[in-house]
């Protein structure tokens, strides 16, 4: 029988991953963490509409600097962290980009095991099933939750972040001449939202760690074959004792499953919310094109069902009716006296109104 390129490489894969998995849990846990622990980061957090830089080394970090980020100009930014890096001399092991967890919209769902060593691939394929987003509109990425080989599912749990609200960081970064290795949200699932085509070689010290980890697991394993007995028979007991545990904590699994398929119900409520919802764009547009001439905007802000909307205008009293022809928007009124502005000789509004959903504009 013969294979085709595609099955052997899939094949190939999936025996590597057992087997390195294998060896590493072979190694105590403070030999398995040591590439960690040796590992020289170089981190940046989008805060608000700042960059927070630092510095980790394995569990310590040291803060560098905080940038202003403007998303029109993050060749500025870019500036100011080549200048932080200049300063720091050394290298690092790793470039990482930290969004706020907040930011983030994560789903779980079920896939063919099949689709385990191309797991990115697939749920780029149903990226707008699963989420309000095209792929090209995202950076994304998943960790598995549970495999059912038997059943021939895995279980994962997608991590999305919108590309706008990562990019300008990201245009800074590459402008200081650094090569991001991950993008991750905080706090979140752990998983690397960064493209695997956009990932540089694994480099510095960790890569070393990880090749001599690799050797001292390979070496284990002869020498796990001449171990005694008493060495397999507490392995054995150690096993024992983890079933133990299992199997007390089974009762507990029926009430995390109500919990789950609550949470699902919950998240498919928002998203249904977030469907039906206009676009802070289509809205600002809306408003744009209702405005009668000789109006202007200074500030628009969007507060849950309603806009709010303040500015100049030569004749405030016809931005009332003219707010009530447009089709996402009702209910507009005057939140403050008109007032008259002598320097730029024209009336000053501060105005609101609600925002049709789409089920509201349905009924109509």
């Amino acid at each position: 029988m013969r294979l085709g390129g595609t099955a052997l490489t899939s094949a190939s894969r999936s025996a590597w991953r057992w087997w390195t998995c294998e060896l590493r849990d072979l190694l105590p846990e403070d030999v398995r963490n040591a590439p960690t622990l040796l590992r020289r980061d170089f981190e940046a957090e989008i805060v608000g509409d700042r960059l927070v830089l630092r510095l980790r080394f394995g569990v310590r970090y040291r803060e560098l600097a905080e940038i202003p980020l403007d998303p029109e100009d993050p060749a500025a930014a870019g500036s100011a962290i080549r200048e932080v890096v200049r300063r720091g001399r050394g290298g690092y092991d790793r470039v990482v980009l930290r969004v706020p967890g907040e930011r983030a919209l994560r789903r779980r769902t079920r896939l063919p095991l099949a689709a385990r060593d191309s797991l990115d691939e697939a749920l780029g394929y149903d990226m707008d099933r699963q989420t309000p987003f095209a792929e090209d509109e995202v950076y994304y990425g998943a960790r598995e939750i549970e495999v059912d080989r038997g059943g021939g599912w895995l279980d994962a749990e997608l991590e999305v972040i919108r590309r706008d609200d990562v990019d300008p960081a990201l245009k800074a970064l590459r402008h200081a001449g650094l090569d991001i290795d991950r993008i991750e949200a905080w706090p979140g699932s752990g998983a690397n939202l960064l493209p695997s085509d956009q990932r540089p070689a694994s480099r510095g010290i960790a890569k070393r760690a990880s090749a001599l980890l690799a050797i001292a697991a390979l070496g284990l394993t002869i020498a796990a074959g001449y171990l005694p007995l008493h060495h397999l028979q507490s392995q054995l007991a150690a096993v024992e004792r983890r079933v133990e545990a299992a199997r007390n904590a089974a009762n507990q699994v029926e009430t995390l499953r109500l919990q789950l398929a609550e949470l699902h119900e919950r998240e498919d409520r928002v998203f249904e919310r977030k469907r039906n919802e206009p676009a802070a764009l289509a809205l600002l547009n809306e408003v744009t094109q209702a405005m009668p001439d000789g109006t202007f905007a200074i500030d628009f802000a969007l507060d849950g069902e309603e806009i709010r909307v303040t500015g100049y205008s030569d004749k405030a009293s016809d931005l009332i009716s003219k707010l009530e022809g447009a089709p996402l928007l009702s209910e507009s009124r005057f939140r403050s006296p008109v007032t008259q502005d002598q320097r730029l000789e024209a009336e000053r509004y501060d105005v609101a109104a609600r925002i049709t959903t789409a089920d509201e504009e349905g009924k109509e």
